[in-house]
């Protein structure tokens, strides 16, 4: 063979594709060695809370649906009575607290948003159990709520309360011939008198949800 043909044979040797031979005990090896993502712990708790959240809003909104009715009746009068009888002690609570506010001079006394908390809350959620709105656990604490607004809550509710019942009227007469007519169709399965008392509700709830802390 001469020197030229050893060159072009080395030159097609080096221009062949390789192939590699993978060892299966070294792939194994080094897919035991790839890092994994770990399971994290805040990530199944945040999943749990999120699915307690999620079934305790359904239970919430079941019950409220069964007791539509009760819901429009509070809403039709009630409501407006007890919103007064809150402004009239919201009043009484901000003359007493302010008039003891010295005597944390001498002695440890709560803050003055802790003493409205703990004496304007407990009438906050009576308004909230009421329209079946499920309370948190921490409903009941001093340091649950807003102060400044919860004295605007319950100074301004009686008067948005009388449009409240004029509107729970205007609902429970259209609930009644809803019910009356029904759906000649048969297509429609939801009851829309009981779902318009339910957006009512729902708008007294967030009025009144204002001056809930989240946390």
């Amino acid at each position: 063979m001469s020197s030229l043909d050893l060159e072009k044979s080395s030159i097609a040797h080096e221009q062949a594709p390789r192939r590699t031979v993978r060892d299966p005990e070294k792939a194994m090896h080094s897919g035991t060695n790839s890092p994994r993502r770990q399971p994290n712990i805040g990530d199944s708790i945040s999943m749990t809370y999120s699915a307690d959240d999620s079934d305790e809003d359904e239970e919430g909104r079941r019950l409220q649906e069964q007791n539509a009715f009760k819901i429009l009746f509070f809403l039709s009068g009630p409501c407006l009575v007890l919103s007064a009888f809150n402004a009239v002690w919201t009043c009484i609570s901000l003359i007493i607290t302010v008039l003891t506010q010295p005597v944390r001079l001498c002695a440890r006394r709560p803050s003055f948003g802790q003493q409205m908390g703990g004496l304007l809350g407990p009438a906050l959620n009576l308004q909230l159990r009421a329209i079946y709105t499920p309370l948190a656990p921490h409903a009941n604490e001093d340091m649950s709520y807003y102060s400044s607004t919860l004295l605007v809550v319950h100074i301004l509710s009686p008067f948005l309360s009388f449009v409240l019942m004029f509107m729970a009227w205007v609902l429970a007469a259209y609930w009644l011939v809803s019910t009356m007519i029904g759906d000649p169709a048969g297509l429609d399965k939801r009851d829309d008198g009981r779902e318009s008392v339910l957006s009512l509700r729902g708008c007294w709830e967030y009025w009144l949800m204002r001056s809930v802390k989240d946390e």
